[in-house]
């Protein structure tokens, strides 16, 4: 899209009354699904509180996304929606609610019968991770694509409601934090063209998007910062159709109004939660408020990770490594010495800093053998493996490695059970970089016994599905073939379309790699409806292509089996099939 966008065609608006309506009327009738109300449009305003109305009276569905000051329940646009179309899914598409159960209760919404029985959301996605200071989110995903669908199943499927279209409306879409405005994302990934969306601001469309691309506000704190450029991103990925008169190209972006925000609500464990589903301009708000106190560590944990996660690594480093001089306890120290070493190692290649910054944690933890100092040291150590895998050093990784699981061993709790598992998987996949494949599958079968424990349904379907993939590299192909097959039905009996994509295309992969094109056809089909209902429009298509391919290859070896050739296929479906099920969640980020 271009950054300066061109004054719709449609009406232009200069009084209020019914003009306004009208317009957004016309809009709508041109084919335009979102629209951008000017707000210095003469009556812009107030255009808002006169369409909301008159679609009331003509009985259309309205809802209004106008959250502050209460941004502590973080999916409640999602959830007020679809808690008008529950009672209608409820009694029509029994089933598809039942598989959402776990995403409903999440959001403090109840399932009908009252007695079905479910996993919970914790039980079932991964959140981000601070310990990896990863911010892929399952847990944000699962819930946001799952609540979204069932708003545009409700609309399509119930007959309550069959006919009629949703208009969102966004009085001040600069109000509305991250995860609303991702929420609002995946609802216009499903593309239903019975969805509406007027959106309103602080300042024309025109100059919303051009932020960025000027002079920055350099008195402007980092949450606003992080405001105005995922705004501007969500806003150039969705491209609003501006109503209203235009403000003059050379016009310079106005000063962005802090969210408003009840600082009193917010605590040290709300604001974690806020950085763990994505609430990052939430956190930030909070965090840079001259009335929200906090015990000086704990502020510079919550805005390291909220900097990691958003991507300003330096910056995070820094912080962390500021923390990590001032603390006094030599745990803490080391903690933060953990954080700051992660990211230089991770994100900025700075090896030989990394493994400084590591002795350093180290020698602050010399002489306590508490477990506290065991877990830091253990994960110390797993940062330095990390620094040898990257630089090619295989075997030093590997004996890292071994000496992070013997110093923690004896350690219990969630935390140390998060590293030990982090470990062994390590291991397993240095054996496969080494092409120590038997070695590798040795290794991972230890967590065999996580399959029958309380973190199946978490973790079934990784397993199975690596298995698979060390096997198939082993050529113990009917073996692989069965662990694939288990990995699948552990992904749909939790509801998984996300994963299920990626196991389904594997499947399809693998089976035409043996040559049985009808069998692969089939599985790559299964990958499209998945991929369609979890609104993955490229895996879709992917899907979509090589069954394609391969119902042609199957014709073509029913005709004359010598003529088939797998080396002229795309390159992706001759390659060995994949070890690991992990995938970015960029489905749920505007930008990635």
């Amino acid at each position: 899209m271009s950054a300066e966008l061109q004054e719709t065609d449609l009406p232009a608006t200069t009084t209020i009354g019914g003009k306004w309506f009208e317009t957004l009327s016309s809009a709508v009738a041109a084919g335009h699904r979102q629209l951008f109300i000017n707000p210095h449009a003469r009556g812009g305003p107030e255009a808002f509180d006169e369409a909301i109305e008159q679609l009331k009276r003509e009985g259309e569905l309205v809802d209004v996304w106008s959250f502050a000051p209460n941004h502590t329940a973080p999916f409640q646009g999602l959830a007020g929606l679809v808690a008008r179309f529950l009672p209608s899914l409820s009694k029509e598409c029994e089933g598809l609610v039942s598989g959402k159960a776990a995403e409903l209760t999440a959001v403090n919404l109840h399932v009908t019968p009252e007695d079905l029985t479910f996993i919970t959301m914790d039980a079932l996605a991964l959140p981000a991770s601070e310990r990896r200071l990863s911010r892929e989110s399952e847990y944000t995903f699962r819930i946001t694509n799952g609540l979204a669908r069932l708003v545009v199943e409700g609309l399509e499927k119930t007959a309550a409601f069959v006919g009629q279209r949703l208009w969102i409306f966004v009085p001040d879409v600069a109000q509305i934090d991250r995860v609303s405005l991702l929420s609002l994302n995946q609802l216009l990934q499903f593309a239903s063209q019975k969805i509406i969306v007027v959106y309103g601001g602080p300042s024309s469309l025109n100059e919303l998007t051009r932020w960025g691309t000027q002079e920055v506000l350099t008195t402007e704190p980092a949450s606003t910062d992080e405001r105005r450029k995922f705004l501007k991103s969500f806003l150039c990925h969705h491209e609003p159709t501006p109503l209203g008169t235009m403000e003059p190209e050379e016009s310079r972006p106005s000063p962005l109004a802090p969210l408003l925000l009840d600082v009193d609500r917010f605590s040290e464990d709300s604001l974690f939660e806020a950085i763990q589903v994505g609430q990052y301009d939430l956190a930030l708000s909070v965090l840079e408020h001259p009335d929200f106190e906090l015990e000086a560590e704990t502020r510079a944990r919550l805005l390291g990770l909220a900097h990691a996660y958003i991507g300003n690594f330096q910056f995070a480093q820094e912080i962390y490594h500021r923390a990590m001089g001032q603390a006094k306890d030599p745990v803490m120290k080391a903690r933060f010495c953990v954080y700051t070493s992660l990211l230089s190692a991770k994100r900025l290649s700075e090896y030989d800093r990394t493994i400084a910054l590591i002795d350093e944690g180290l020698a602050a933890l010399k002489g306590h053998g508490e477990a506290a100092a065991l877990l830091e040291t253990g994960w110390l150590l797993n940062v330095r493996a990390l620094v040898m895998f990257r630089t090619k050093r295989i075997e030093e990784a590997a004996a890292i490695c071994r000496e992070a699981i013997a110093t923690i061993k004896p350690l219990q709790g969630s935390d140390a059970l998060h590293l030990k598992i982090n470990l062994i998987s390590n291991m397993s996949i240095l054996f496969e970089a080494d092409g120590n494949l038997r070695k590798s599958l040795a290794v991972w079968e230890r967590f065999e016994a996580f399959n029958t424990g309380p973190a199946r349904a978490l973790f079934a379907k990784i397993y199975h599905f690596r298995k698979a993939g060390l096997l198939f590299g082993l050529g113990q192909i009917d073996m692989a073939m069965d662990q694939y097959l288990a990995s699948w039905h552990e992904a749909q009996s939790i509801h998984d379309t996300f994963h299920s994509v990626v196991i389904a295309q594997t499947l399809g992969k693998a089976e035409f790699q043996r040559r049985r094109f009808e069998a692969a056809a089939i599985w790559f089909e299964r990958a499209e409806t998945e991929a369609k209902r979890c609104a993955d429009h490229a895996a879709a298509n992917k899907s979509a292509a090589a069954r394609s391919l391969a119902l042609k290859m199957a014709e073509r070896s029913r005709d004359d089996p010598s003529e088939v050739a797998i080396s002229d296929c795309e390159e992706w479906l001759h390659r060995a099939p994949e070890t690991k099920l992990g995938r970015p969640f960029y489905l749920y980020h505007i930008a990635a």
